[in-house]
Protein backbone atom coordinates (compact mmCIF):
# COMPACT_ATOMS: atom_id res chain seq x y z
CA UNK A 1 0.00 0.00 0.00
CA UNK A 2 2.76 2.48 0.93
CA UNK A 3 4.65 1.76 -2.28
CA UNK A 4 1.53 2.41 -4.35
CA UNK A 5 0.82 5.66 -2.51
CA UNK A 6 4.40 6.81 -3.10
CA UNK A 7 3.95 6.10 -6.81
CA UNK A 8 0.93 8.39 -6.64
CA UNK A 9 3.22 11.17 -5.31
CA UNK A 10 2.06 10.96 -1.71
CA UNK A 11 4.58 12.12 0.90
CA UNK A 12 4.84 10.72 4.42
CA UNK A 13 4.59 13.80 6.66
CA UNK A 14 4.24 12.09 10.04
CA UNK A 15 4.30 8.74 11.81
CA UNK A 16 2.06 8.14 14.84
CA UNK A 17 3.09 5.39 17.29
CA UNK A 18 0.27 2.87 17.79
CA UNK A 19 -2.13 5.05 15.83
CA UNK A 20 -3.70 2.16 13.94
CA UNK A 21 -4.60 -1.50 14.21
CA UNK A 22 -4.36 -4.35 11.71
CA UNK A 23 -6.15 -7.67 12.07
CA UNK A 24 -3.00 -9.74 11.60
CA UNK A 25 -0.58 -7.43 13.43
CA UNK A 26 -2.57 -5.71 16.15
CA UNK A 27 -1.73 -2.11 17.19
CA UNK A 28 0.77 -0.52 14.82
CA UNK A 29 2.08 2.81 13.56
CA UNK A 30 -0.01 5.07 11.35
CA UNK A 31 1.60 7.06 8.55
CA UNK A 32 0.12 10.46 7.71
CA UNK A 33 0.40 11.09 3.98
CA UNK A 34 -0.02 14.21 1.89
CA UNK A 35 -0.47 14.82 -1.82
CA UNK A 36 -1.03 17.98 -3.87
CA UNK A 37 -4.25 17.64 -5.90
CA UNK A 38 -4.19 21.00 -7.66
CA UNK A 39 -4.35 20.57 -11.41
CA UNK A 40 -5.75 17.04 -11.28
CA UNK A 41 -9.04 16.24 -12.98
CA UNK A 42 -11.86 15.40 -10.55
CA UNK A 43 -13.54 12.01 -10.86
CA UNK A 44 -17.25 11.67 -10.10
CA UNK A 45 -17.98 8.93 -7.58
CA UNK A 46 -21.16 6.89 -8.20
CA UNK A 47 -23.93 7.58 -5.68
CA UNK A 48 -23.86 4.10 -4.16
CA UNK A 49 -20.09 4.35 -3.66
CA UNK A 50 -20.42 7.79 -2.07
CA UNK A 51 -22.96 6.47 0.43
CA UNK A 52 -20.71 3.51 1.27
CA UNK A 53 -17.69 5.80 1.64
CA UNK A 54 -19.53 8.21 3.97
CA UNK A 55 -20.87 5.34 6.05
CA UNK A 56 -17.34 4.03 6.51
CA UNK A 57 -16.01 7.50 7.25
CA UNK A 58 -18.65 8.41 9.82
CA UNK A 59 -18.98 5.02 11.48
CA UNK A 60 -15.64 3.16 11.65
CA UNK A 61 -16.03 -0.40 12.91
CA UNK A 62 -12.61 -1.82 12.09
CA UNK A 63 -11.20 -2.35 15.57
CA UNK A 64 -10.62 -5.96 16.55
CA UNK A 65 -11.38 -5.17 20.18
CA UNK A 66 -11.59 -2.25 22.57
CA UNK A 67 -7.93 -1.51 23.32
CA UNK A 68 -8.49 1.90 24.86
CA UNK A 69 -9.29 1.19 28.50
CA UNK A 70 -10.97 4.04 30.35
CA UNK A 71 -9.03 4.50 33.59
CA UNK A 72 -11.51 6.66 35.48
CA UNK A 73 -14.47 8.88 34.69
CA UNK A 74 -13.80 12.32 36.23
CA UNK A 75 -16.39 13.54 38.70
CA UNK A 76 -17.40 17.00 37.52
CA UNK A 77 -17.87 19.82 38.32
CA UNK A 78 -14.76 20.70 40.29
CA UNK A 79 -13.39 24.07 41.33
CA UNK A 80 -9.76 24.99 40.83
CA UNK A 81 -7.74 28.05 41.77
CA UNK A 82 -5.56 29.19 38.91
CA UNK A 83 -2.00 30.26 39.62
CA UNK A 84 -2.91 33.86 38.84
CA UNK A 85 -5.62 33.78 41.51
CA UNK A 86 -8.90 33.29 39.62
CA UNK A 87 -11.12 30.48 40.88
CA UNK A 88 -12.61 28.55 37.97
CA UNK A 89 -15.09 25.72 37.78
CA UNK A 90 -14.62 22.92 35.26
CA UNK A 91 -17.84 21.15 34.31
CA UNK A 92 -19.38 19.12 31.55
CA UNK A 93 -20.59 21.23 28.65
CA UNK A 94 -24.38 21.34 28.17
CA UNK A 95 -26.16 21.09 24.76
CA UNK A 96 -27.63 24.59 25.13
CA UNK A 97 -24.08 26.00 25.29
CA UNK A 98 -23.20 25.02 21.72
CA UNK A 99 -23.71 28.53 20.41
CA UNK A 100 -21.75 30.08 23.30
CA UNK A 101 -18.63 28.04 22.56
CA UNK A 102 -19.17 28.50 18.81
CA UNK A 103 -19.03 32.30 19.23
CA UNK A 104 -16.02 31.90 21.49
CA UNK A 105 -14.27 29.85 18.81
CA UNK A 106 -14.96 32.45 16.12
CA UNK A 107 -13.56 35.21 18.34
CA UNK A 108 -10.46 33.15 19.12
CA UNK A 109 -9.77 32.33 15.47
CA UNK A 110 -10.11 35.99 14.50
CA UNK A 111 -7.34 36.87 16.97
CA UNK A 112 -4.99 34.20 15.62
CA UNK A 113 -5.22 32.00 18.72
CA UNK A 114 -4.32 28.85 16.81
CA UNK A 115 -7.30 28.11 14.58
CA UNK A 116 -7.99 28.97 10.98
CA UNK A 117 -10.31 31.83 10.13
CA UNK A 118 -13.37 30.47 8.32
CA UNK A 119 -16.10 32.98 7.49
CA UNK A 120 -18.34 30.17 6.22
CA UNK A 121 -18.18 27.93 9.32
CA UNK A 122 -21.74 27.36 10.50
CA UNK A 123 -22.87 26.30 13.96
CA UNK A 124 -23.89 22.91 12.55
CA UNK A 125 -20.44 22.38 11.05
CA UNK A 126 -18.77 23.46 14.29
CA UNK A 127 -20.83 20.95 16.28
CA UNK A 128 -19.97 18.20 13.82
CA UNK A 129 -16.25 18.91 13.59
CA UNK A 130 -15.39 19.92 17.16
CA UNK A 131 -18.06 18.65 19.55
CA UNK A 132 -19.59 15.47 18.13
CA UNK A 133 -18.28 12.23 19.65
CA UNK A 134 -16.01 14.20 21.98
CA UNK A 135 -15.71 14.72 25.73
CA UNK A 136 -16.46 18.43 26.10
CA UNK A 137 -15.96 20.61 29.17
CA UNK A 138 -16.31 24.33 29.84
CA UNK A 139 -14.36 26.49 32.24
CA UNK A 140 -16.24 29.23 34.05
CA UNK A 141 -15.38 31.82 36.70
CA UNK A 142 -16.61 30.22 39.92
CA UNK A 143 -18.15 33.37 41.39
CA UNK A 144 -20.01 34.60 38.30
CA UNK A 145 -20.53 31.55 36.08
CA UNK A 146 -18.95 33.45 33.16
CA UNK A 147 -17.59 30.89 30.67
CA UNK A 148 -14.00 31.74 29.76
CA UNK A 149 -12.87 28.61 27.90
CA UNK A 150 -13.82 25.20 26.63
CA UNK A 151 -11.86 22.10 25.76
CA UNK A 152 -12.75 18.92 23.92
CA UNK A 153 -11.12 15.50 23.74
CA UNK A 154 -11.93 13.21 20.85
CA UNK A 155 -10.47 10.56 18.63
CA UNK A 156 -7.52 11.82 16.59
CA UNK A 157 -8.22 12.74 12.95
CA UNK A 158 -5.60 10.25 11.75
CA UNK A 159 -6.78 7.36 13.93
CA UNK A 160 -7.45 4.24 11.90
CA UNK A 161 -9.43 2.24 14.46
CA UNK A 162 -12.59 3.04 16.36
CA UNK A 163 -10.75 2.79 19.70
CA UNK A 164 -7.43 4.44 18.97
CA UNK A 165 -5.29 5.55 21.91
CA UNK A 166 -4.31 8.71 19.96
CA UNK A 167 -6.64 11.62 20.69
CA UNK A 168 -7.12 15.13 19.40
CA UNK A 169 -7.52 17.96 21.88
CA UNK A 170 -9.04 21.37 21.17
CA UNK A 171 -8.76 24.25 23.61
CA UNK A 172 -10.33 27.68 23.10
CA UNK A 173 -9.85 30.61 25.47
CA UNK A 174 -11.67 33.92 25.34
CA UNK A 175 -9.27 36.50 23.84
CA UNK A 176 -9.47 38.79 26.89
CA UNK A 177 -8.06 35.99 29.08
CA UNK A 178 -5.00 35.31 26.93
CA UNK A 179 -1.48 36.07 28.11
CA UNK A 180 -2.15 35.20 31.77
CA UNK A 181 -0.95 31.59 31.81
CA UNK A 182 -4.52 30.27 31.90
CA UNK A 183 -4.14 28.41 28.60
CA UNK A 184 -1.22 26.39 29.98
CA UNK A 185 -3.20 25.27 33.03
CA UNK A 186 -6.24 24.34 30.94
CA UNK A 187 -3.98 22.37 28.59
CA UNK A 188 -2.47 20.48 31.54
CA UNK A 189 -5.86 19.57 32.98
CA UNK A 190 -7.25 18.61 29.56
CA UNK A 191 -4.37 16.21 28.93
CA UNK A 192 -4.93 14.54 32.29
CA UNK A 193 -8.61 14.20 31.41
CA UNK A 194 -7.54 12.54 28.16
CA UNK A 195 -5.33 10.14 30.11
CA UNK A 196 -8.28 9.28 32.35
CA UNK A 197 -10.30 8.41 29.25
CA UNK A 198 -7.64 5.88 28.22
CA UNK A 199 -5.69 7.88 25.65
CA UNK A 200 -1.90 7.58 25.71
CA UNK A 201 -0.91 10.31 23.23
CA UNK A 202 -2.21 13.50 21.63
CA UNK A 203 -2.00 14.60 18.01
CA UNK A 204 -2.96 18.22 17.53
CA UNK A 205 -2.16 20.98 15.08
CA UNK A 206 -1.54 24.70 14.93
CA UNK A 207 -0.97 27.12 12.06
CA UNK A 208 2.62 28.19 11.48
CA UNK A 209 2.93 31.73 12.81
CA UNK A 210 0.49 31.27 15.70
CA UNK A 211 3.13 32.08 18.30
CA UNK A 212 0.91 31.97 21.41
CA UNK A 213 -0.50 28.56 20.51
CA UNK A 214 2.95 27.26 19.55
CA UNK A 215 4.35 28.48 22.87
CA UNK A 216 1.69 26.61 24.86
CA UNK A 217 2.33 23.41 22.91
CA UNK A 218 6.10 23.76 23.25
CA UNK A 219 5.83 24.17 27.02
CA UNK A 220 3.64 21.08 27.16
CA UNK A 221 6.32 19.03 25.41
CA UNK A 222 4.80 18.69 21.93
CA UNK A 223 7.09 18.09 18.98
CA UNK A 224 6.32 18.81 15.33
CA UNK A 225 5.97 15.50 13.49
CA UNK A 226 4.65 16.79 10.17
CA UNK A 227 3.90 19.88 8.11
CA UNK A 228 0.89 20.23 5.79
CA UNK A 229 1.56 22.97 3.22
CA UNK A 230 -0.93 25.83 2.87
CA UNK A 231 -3.64 24.27 5.03
CA UNK A 232 -4.54 27.08 7.42
CA UNK A 233 -5.86 30.62 7.13
CA UNK A 234 -4.30 32.46 10.08
CA UNK A 235 -5.63 35.89 11.01
CA UNK A 236 -3.10 38.54 10.04
CA UNK A 237 -0.97 36.10 8.05
CA UNK A 238 -3.20 34.61 5.37
CA UNK A 239 -2.64 31.07 4.10
CA UNK A 240 0.11 29.31 6.07
CA UNK A 241 1.36 25.78 6.70
CA UNK A 242 -0.26 23.62 9.36
CA UNK A 243 2.07 22.07 11.94
CA UNK A 244 1.10 18.58 13.17
CA UNK A 245 2.22 18.30 16.81
CA UNK A 246 2.45 15.14 18.92
CA UNK A 247 3.20 14.19 22.50
CA UNK A 248 2.89 11.11 24.69
CA UNK A 249 0.71 11.36 27.80
CA UNK A 250 1.14 7.72 28.84
CA UNK A 251 3.21 8.80 31.86
CA UNK A 252 0.56 11.18 33.21
CA UNK A 253 -1.53 10.43 36.26
CA UNK A 254 -5.26 10.23 35.50
CA UNK A 255 -7.35 13.20 36.53
CA UNK A 256 -8.66 12.83 40.08
CA UNK A 257 -11.25 15.19 41.51
CA UNK A 258 -11.53 15.94 45.20
CA UNK A 259 -14.48 14.40 47.02
CA UNK A 260 -15.77 17.85 47.87
CA UNK A 261 -16.31 19.66 44.57
CA UNK A 262 -16.43 23.03 46.31
CA UNK A 263 -12.71 22.87 47.04
CA UNK A 264 -9.73 22.93 44.73
CA UNK A 265 -9.42 19.87 42.55
CA UNK A 266 -6.26 17.82 42.34
CA UNK A 267 -5.37 18.87 38.81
Amino acid sequence: MLLELKRQKFLVVACLPLGGELVDLGPCETFVLYSELAGKEPVEMPLKDRKHFLARLLGPEDAVEDRRRVLTIPSLPVTHKLREGTRVRMRTMQPDENETVYRMFLAASETGQGYSVDDTLSLRQFRSWFLADAYNVVWEVADSGHVIAFSSIGQGPCARTSKSTVCDSNIVLRPEYQGRGIGIEIAEATERLARSLGYTSVLSDTPAGSHRSADVMSRQGYCVVGVLPNCANLAGHGIVDLLCCYRSIAHMKPFVASDDATHASRL
